[in-house]
């Protein structure tokens, strides 16, 4: 995967994810919704939310348990063809748990964006967990 498109439509996608990483890190809900596709798919290793109901229930489940989160992102590509583009982002994850236990991690995103009303949206996000430093000091696994 490289970098192809449109310039301008490739900085509103990255814009879109310097969002979606606020959003995450500020815990705001309406916003992380906003950036989804009605139809929208979020694929974990343990989870999966087809359409923007089930990503908000997924979100919530997640707060439930996360009393403060740290994320940030890097693209690694961003392929445009038309109204549907393809990325791939990493994420620097620091997790605070209500529990008060800390997991550290770097995902990585595999996207499918769509333009929606002038506005990118995204279509299907594939998380996958590349590196869990806490399950290495700790001996746990989380997805």
């Amino acid at each position: 995967m490289a970098f192809a498109g449109m310039l301008e439509d490739r900085l509103a996608i990255r814009e879109l994810y310097g969002a979606y990483s606020a959003a995450a890190m500020s815990e705001d809900r309406d916003l992380y919704l906003s950036f989804w596709a009605e139809d929208g798919v979020r694929l974990s290793r343990d989870a999966e939310a087809c359409g923007k109901a089930a990503i908000a229930e997924q979100w919530d489940g997640i707060w439930s348990i996360v009393g403060q989160m740290g994320f940030f992102t890097e693209i690694a590509a961003i392929t445009v063809e038309g109204t549907t583009a393809s990325a791939q982002v990493y994420c620097r994850e620091i997790v605070v748990l209500k529990d008060g236990r800390v997991w550290k991690l770097i995902g990585r995103y595999d996207d499918t964006l769509e333009k929606q009303a002038g506005e990118w949206r995204f279509k299907r996000r594939v998380y996958e967990i590349v590196l869990n430093e806490s399950a290495a000091e700790t001996n746990t696994s989380i997805s």
